[in-house]
């Protein structure tokens, strides 16, 4: 995986995406945000893409918050089960798939991965 990809998707990974194992060599990505980040979720989505990430089409969905008793709109998108991804959700989980933030997470962070 080329050092921009590494750098979004961790940034990501801090940020609101999530990380899933799904078998013992490959994980998958979900990007989630309310539709008012669309532009923003867009742009992860034809970066990733673009540099040959295999990716679902980007989906919408609407659904009630019970808490606030409002509305919530949403656009989100997940990478295919790829075995790229797996280093990512070792760094990210513990023995036990707790997800943790890596203790030589400053390592990984520089100005590009921190910006996502």
């Amino acid at each position: 995986m080329n050092s921009n990809i590494n750098n979004i998707l961790i940034g990501c990974l801090l940020g609101d995406a999530h990380i899933e194992i799904c078998s013992d060599d490959k994980a998958f990505i979900t990007f989630e945000q309310t539709i008012k980040h669309k532009d923003y979720i867009i742009f992860i989505y034809q970066n990733l893409k673009d540099n040959g990430i295999n990716l679902y089409d980007i989906k919408y969905y609407t659904r009630k918050d019970y808490r606030y008793n409002s509305i919530n709109n949403s656009i989100y998108f997940k990478t295919y089960n790829l075995e790229l991804l797996k280093p990512l959700a070792n760094m990210f989980f513990t023995e036990n798939n707790y997800k943790i933030i890596p203790l030589d997470i400053e390592c990984h962070l520089n100005p590009i991965s921190l910006a996502y």
